[in-house]
């Protein structure tokens, strides 16, 4: 099987690993916690390239890891929008790298998330109908 959703699996688990970069915004509360998790989620999704060897299991656990992205995504943004950090980051000149790091990466990490969902399933799915045509 192809090795192209690796890439996307490396993509996003980076993205989410790489908002820890981001030390000049003040995150307070929700949002530090949230960022904090978002982080690890992106260390665990790194190690799901680990579970090539079987694909069933490294499906599952993108699903999961895309379901709690989803949550935690939603609230972080949320409590950025709650504690005016994007207005932080719109009115104060040269803070454009920590929307860029806080606020982009997350949806670039979901994004990359999502299409090796997508390819893995779309691979195992051709696996079983060549194995069935075999039968």
């Amino acid at each position: 099987m192809g090795h192209q959703h690796s890439y996307f699996i490396a993509l996003s688990g980076a993205s989410y690993v790489l908002i820890s970069l981001d030390i000049n915004s003040r995150f307070e509360g929700l949002a530090e916690f949230m960022r904090i998790s978002l982080i690890v989620l992106g260390v665990l999704i790194l190690i799901t390239i680990l579970f090539h060897g079987n694909s069933k299991l490294q499906l599952q656990s993108l699903k999961i890891s895309q379901i709690i992205v989803i949550a935690l995504s939603g609230i972080y943004y949320y409590s950025l929008w709650v504690s005016d950090v994007f207005d932080q980051w719109l009115a104060v000149s040269g803070s454009i790298w920590g929307l860029v790091i806080s606020g982009a990466l997350p949806i670039i990490g979901y994004i990359s998330l999502s299409l090796s969902v997508r390819i893995l399933n779309r691979n195992l799915k051709l696996i079983r109908n060549v194995d069935r045509l075999r039968d």
